[in-house]
């Protein structure tokens, strides 16, 4: 009798569960997994939208239809300020005439200076090949006035130029050197370049105590006594300019040579 009552009571909890469940919603029923049909679409139709805009792209590419051919100005502010661009100097391209630059050295690897042949000596160590020992490498800048290939194209293209590495980094920022070192540079110039012309983007204080003759002073007197013309520095002196130029430009005939900011106005230090 109490097993008959148990099962009776068991089957009328469980119809009324069940009936519960079924009205509130929160029968214990399996989910029926949805198909993500749409998804995959989506994934093999956003793949082939890729591949036609990476082909695009690679096509607008190849053509140059992107490209903006910016070319380079036709001339700088120091070219025209110096008077390079005056018309009568069409066709002087400096053939035939051999400059000898004492600097910091040169560094060839600069793509302005592609298929160019130089003479390198090297005083301040034993490099055979072109170096330039410089802060911010004054010696290629210098060299590029003259020779640049391209972009802006040298003032004298066709010189044969020798380059004479006697200047260097100090640590500081400035590029400096035995007086000695460089009277060596200015005498290898004479003797063994055989220079019409020789650079010299230095120089050394002039004060009253000085030596009239020292190395480089004596030397460049040598030059120009030859018939060279010697172009030197005048200084950095700027705002603060005691009125002499620095050593050797200081040697009369040499070409002693100045700074000037865009419009022609002198530089300030």
């Amino acid at each position: 009798m109490t097993t008959v009552f148990y099962r009776r009571l068991t089957r009328l909890l469980w119809v009324s569960d069940d009936w519960r469940a079924e009205v509130t919603g929160w029968a214990p029923a399996k989910p029926t997994p949805i198909r993500r049909v749409r998804g995959k679409s989506f994934i093999v139709t956003n793949g082939i939208l890729f591949a036609i805009l990476a082909v695009l792209l690679l096509w607008i590419w190849q053509s140059g239809f992107l490209l903006v051919d910016l070319p380079p100005p036709k001339s700088e502010w120091a070219a025209e300020q110096a008077g390079f661009d005056d018309p009568s100097l069409d066709g002087l391209t400096g053939e035939g005439v051999r400059v000898c630059m004492v600097d910091t050295g040169i560094d060839l690897s600069n793509p302005a200076f592609n298929g160019v042949e130089i003479v390198f000596k090297d005083m301040i160590g034993d490099s055979s090949t072109p170096v330039d020992y410089g802060f911010l490498a004054h010696g290629t800048l210098m060299s590029g006035l003259l020779i640049a290939q391209s972009h802006q194209i040298g003032m004298a293209p066709n010189i044969k130029l020798g380059v004479v590495a006697a200047l260097g980094d100090d640590g500081t920022g400035k590029n400096t050197a035995d007086e000695s070192i460089v009277a060596q540079a200015i005498n290898w110039c004479i003797d063994d370049f055989s220079a019409d012309i020789i650079s010299l983007s230095l120089g050394g204080s002039q004060t009253d105590s000085m030596t009239r003759e020292g190395p480089s002073v004596s030397v460049t007197r040598k030059a120009v006594d030859m018939g060279i013309f010697v172009v030197a520095a005048a200084g950095n002196d700027g705002g603060d300019d005691d009125g002499r130029v620095s050593v050797p430009s200081n040697v009369p005939r040499a070409i002693s040579v100045g700074a000037s900011i865009k419009g022609g106005q002198g530089l300030g230090k």
